[in-house]
């Protein structure tokens, strides 16, 4: 959720410096981006004081079950994965007793949301790894991949699935019609991808170690066990020292 504000703010947890010919050169923790962090998280932190108690603790689970029972008017961030699931447990839940509740969709602040999720591979240490191969393909097959999102209620991954006029049918309009609309709007920006393209996330090697950082990290700033500038002067100094020891590229700070 950090991240996708970030984004949205014009920053990122630092500058990725690429040559001409698009490698990574060097990750650059600018002060501008300092300054957007902590504004960034000031902005965070009044906004939690409108949202659930649980945001706190929790995120898509606790978040999803109270839209499904009706407990929330307004969700502030949510993975555009789960609205299909939080539409049906809606339809279970409240509609029946009042028939008009109803979910939408919009772009989260900034236009500069998250992207990224658990991925299929062939791990290396595979004992078969060709079985592993056609499994994969199987699963990201046209027919696998549709049937992921219309019975499962989980994205496609495939941008000709997400094209298929039937999500704009009577009977899937709500809520993949409108979940595919969001989609393709989103990913037809072009200023959101140079945001993913240039991210650090998306460029770094260090980046899986980096995350589970910032997770913790950012957590004490959201619930006020850090301040802001605190908090983010934190965040700096271990990623300095996490990117250092797990990643080729190099990192300074700017002062």
């Amino acid at each position: 959720e950090f991240s996708t504000y970030l984004w949205g703010n014009g920053g990122d947890y630092c500058e990725v410096v690429k040559d001409d010919s698009g490698a990574v050169t060097e990750y650059i923790i600018t002060k501008e981006y300092t300054d957007l962090m902590v504004q960034t998280m000031e902005e965070y932190v009044g906004r939690v004081q409108y949202a659930s108690p649980g945001v706190l603790t929790a995120n898509f689970d606790f978040v999803v079950a109270a839209v499904s029972q009706g407990d929330t008017p307004l969700v502030g961030m949510m993975y555009s994965n789960c609205f299909a699931w939080a539409v049906d447990e809606l339809n279970k839940n409240v509609v029946p007793n009042d028939p008009d509740a109803r979910l939408g969709i919009y772009p989260t602040i900034g236009e500069g949301p998250y992207t990224g999720a658990w991925s299929y591979g062939v791990a290396a240490a595979s004992d078969n790894q060709e079985a592993a191969y056609w499994l994969v393909r199987y699963l990201g097959s046209l027919e696998t991949q549709t049937s992921v999102m219309k019975d499962a209620g989980q994205l496609a991954t495939r941008s000709d699935v997400l094209a298929d006029p039937s999500w704009h049918s009577e009977e899937n309009e709500y809520p993949f019609g409108i979940l595919v609309d969001y989609l393709s709007y989103i990913l037809a920006n072009e200023d959101y991808a140079a945001i993913i393209d240039n991210a650090y996330y998306f460029n770094s090697a260090s980046a899986g170690k980096v995350t589970e950082m910032h997770m913790n990290t950012l957590s004490k700033g959201f619930s006020g066990e850090l301040s802001p500038q605190a908090c983010i002067d934190s965040l700096n100094q271990q990623m300095v020292d996490l990117v250092t020891r797990h990643d080729t590229i190099p990192i300074s700070v700017e002062e």
